[in-house]
């Protein structure tokens, strides 16, 4: 796997960058308010069916819109190590499957300064999709016109991000800031406690 990394340069991009790093949204933004996004995921598809089969229903859209609205905050590492990978030509993107209105989350992005640095996102509201389905990745990796050989991604619960990477043949990366997430079907490649750690692995 390091062999990827390394021999990035000499093969050749169809971009200006060398590498892309796709990070999940919760890997990089806390709330305040204290929310189980997994289990009101559950409760959302008991009541109105599966996600995939119902992508705006309205319980959905009013969900997604109370999150984009609430405290969100950047994990203190998050803008220096962003500025850093962008110093090293790093394309960078985000994936999320915490649904609203994709303006809303563009919106969120500008407020917080992260358009500045991740010009590719992709949201599960638009694709009707969420992980482990690999297509939010794949959507940001055609943003970038990345190769998913070269390409990372980070995200913080191994059942969904681990395997979805995988699927998405891109590399993938477990920030473990939940160590009691249950596992996947894969194995990450790498497992960082923090978005620093990235620095030491590219």
């Amino acid at each position: 796997m390091r062999g990827n990394l390394d021999n990035v340069a000499a093969r050749g991009r169809a971009t200006d960058y060398e590498l892309a790093v796709l990070i999940e949204v919760e890997a990089a933004l806390t709330s305040e308010k204290p929310l189980e996004i997994d289990g009101l995921w559950s409760k959302i598809s008991r009541e109105n069916g599966p996600y995939s089969a119902n992508a705006r229903s309205r319980p959905i859209e009013d969900f997604g819109l109370e999150l984009t609205t609430g405290d969100w905050r950047l994990y203190r590492e998050a803008f220096p190590v962003l500025d850093l990978l962008s110093r090293r030509r790093t394309a960078m993107g985000l994936v999320s499957d915490i649904s609203s209105p994709t303006m809303h989350w563009a919106a969120l992005a500008g407020r917080l300064g992260l358009d500045h640095y991740i010009p590719a996102m992709a949201f599960s509201e638009e694709l009707g999709a969420i992980k482990p389905d690999p297509r939010g990745i794949l959507s940001v990796v055609e943003q970038l016109q990345a190769d998913p050989a070269n390409t990372l991604y980070v995200g913080d619960t191994p059942a969904k991000d681990v395997d979805s990477a995988v699927a998405a043949s891109v590399i993938p990366i477990w920030l473990r800031r939940r160590p009691e997430a249950q596992p996947g079907r894969h194995q990450p490649a790498y497992t960082i406690n923090s978005l620093r750690d990235l620095l030491t692995i590219l």
